[in-house]
């Protein structure tokens, strides 16, 4: 037996994505953990997850910027994820582009 949903999954990750940017504008350096380093670009790439997001962003060494470089809606738990359309590859696809905005 299926367990009933009693929540709202767009609201959900709305909510989800809006904690996260409000963490990279205030302190992008605390947030998630490092991946790797781009010494060329001074950018360290850092990832988090709040479900039900995964976000991949770089953050500027030396100046105030974050760049998101992938959005990502993750899987249920448990779910038969070949049965329906991924909400991943619809966000991959609307939502992967880089995004770049200046943190005052």
């Amino acid at each position: 037996m299926r367990r009933a949903e009693s929540y709202d999954k767009p609201a959900l990750f709305a909510d989800a994505i809006r904690l996260l940017l409000g963490q990279l504008i205030s302190k992008p350096n605390e947030v998630g953990e490092p991946m790797y380093r781009l010494q060329s670009m001074k950018m360290d790439v850092r990832r988090v997850a709040l479900a039900p997001v995964y976000l991949e962003y770089g953050v500027h060494r030396t100046e105030p910027l974050v760049i998101v470089r992938r959005v990502v809606g993750m899987a249920e738990r448990n779910s038969d994820y070949r049965s329906r359309p991924s909400v991943s590859n619809a966000l991959h696809h609307t939502a992967t582009g880089t995004f770049a905005r200046t943190i005052k």
